[in-house]
């Protein structure tokens, strides 16, 4: 069953719409975590940050990550919600 959803991604069943997140934490991490963070993309930043971006299913997906952060001490700045059409607009020229 196809349905159309009310976030601009007409056509596709609502089990494949995934939430694209931004976790921002406090520590440098290495990129080989990234398949421990479920294949999040980690971005270390020049102010002691980082970043782990990615697209997740659901909210209890979102926490497993978070339980991640916690697990390893991590301190948990800021979790954004991304838009990706507002995203992939900002980028074209």
């Amino acid at each position: 069953m196809r349905l159309s959803t009310d976030d601009g991604w007409p056509g596709l069943p609502l089990y494949w719409v995934r939430t694209l997140y931004e976790i921002r934490v406090q520590g440098q991490l290495p990129s080989r975590w990234s398949k421990w963070f479920a294949g999040r993309s980690i971005t270390n930043l020049e102010n002691g940050q980082a970043t782990l971006t990615g697209a997740l299913v659901d909210q209890a997906a979102l926490h497993r990550v978070l339980a991640r952060v916690r697990d390893l001490g991590l301190a948990l700045l800021a979790v954004n919600c991304v838009d990706p059409a507002k995203d992939e607009g900002a980028n074209r020229t």
